[in-house]
Parts: C-alpha cells; structure tokens; sequence
C-alpha cells in the first residue's frame, strides 16, 4: 500500500510473511528428541555407577564445593536432600583413617594435582565399608581448581581378598604341621 508521510515523496512498504510452523516444530521435536537422549545418557550412567558401586564427585578447591553423584551418597548412607560439606564427609571416615583422609586434601589444596587413594569408611551401625578414590585436578571457567574423580566402594573385593590371605596362611600352616609330621 501506497503511504504518504507529509514533507515526503510518496513512499512504499513491501511487507512479506513466511510461515515458519514447521521449522519451529521441528526444532521443537529436535529439542525434545535431544532432552530425552540426555535423560537415557544419565540413566544409563547411573544404572552403571549403580552396577560398579562407582559414584562420581567434584570439588572446587576456591569455595569447597563438593557435589556428589546419587551413588556417592548411596555409599556413604547420607541423604542427598543435605548439602555435602567435609564435616558430613569426615563424620563416616574411619577413625583410624581420618589422619589420612586429611593429609589427602591438604595435599590436593596445597600441590593441585591428582590423588589416589584407599581409606574405610565407618557406618552409623558400626559396619565397615573401604573405598577407592582417584581424581584428577582441572581448571574451570574461571581458572580455579576443581577435581573430578571416582569413589568406589571395594568392601567385597577387600573381603575377598582377605579370605583368600587367610586360607593362604592356613595352607602354609597345615603344609608345615604336615611336614613336621612326615
């Protein structure tokens, strides 16, 4: 249409629409197919973390933040609906593993790199469980120090491992009584 603006020439708008419905919806679907793949992704690593009793955590060394996967809290018997701070950590630690645990995060403060390993934990009805922590130190956005790292619960594996000490040891006793004997 023809539009006239006074102390102007006569002026002309073309106004155009094009209907982009379809390339919304396909968006849309794209969205929704891109959400559920990521819900599969994390089931399916939570089903795995389940499987391996391995649970995932990190740490942000410049505000101690430490967020823990559902399977961490699993394994320390802590109800994820509380914040995770190094009181709460420190409280299921094994007494005689708390002197480590610590020398473990003072380490990791002070030198920024990688750690590895084993300490017990003691739960609220007196049993033991042993746990294997690896991280590896990365820089965030903002250039500080956050670890990402693993915790798994190896109580069965430890027990295993014992029994069969034991049964060693007992094989080389009868083996030496038997011996004596002939």
């Amino acid at each position: 249409y023809p539009l006239s603006f006074p102390g102007h020439a006569e002026r002309r708008v073309l106004v155009t629409f094009q209907d982009i419905t379809a390339r919304k919806q396909a968006e849309a679907a794209k969205d929704l197919r891109s959400e559920e793949e990521l819900r599969r992704s994390e089931a399916f690593l939570a089903e795995a973390q389940r499987l391996s009793q391995t649970g995932s955590f990190s740490w942000r060394m410049g505000t101690d933040q430490v967020t823990w996967s559902d399977q961490v809290y699993r394994i320390f018997d802590l109800d994820p609906a509380m914040p995770v701070t190094f009181e709460r950590i420190e409280a299921r630690i094994h007494p005689d593993d708390l002197a480590l645990f610590r020398d473990v995060a003072l380490r990791a403060r002070r030198e920024g790199s990688g750690f590895e390993f084993e300490h017990r934990l003691l739960m609220p009805d007196r049993s033991v469980k042993h746990l294997h922590v690896v991280a590896h130190a990365a820089r965030d956005r903002d250039g500080d120090t956050e670890y990402i790292g693993a915790v798994q619960d190896v109580t069965e594996r430890r027990r295993s491992e014992e029994a069969l000490d034991r049964a060693r040891s007992e094989l080389t006793r009868v083996a030496r009584v038997t011996s004596l004997g002939v």
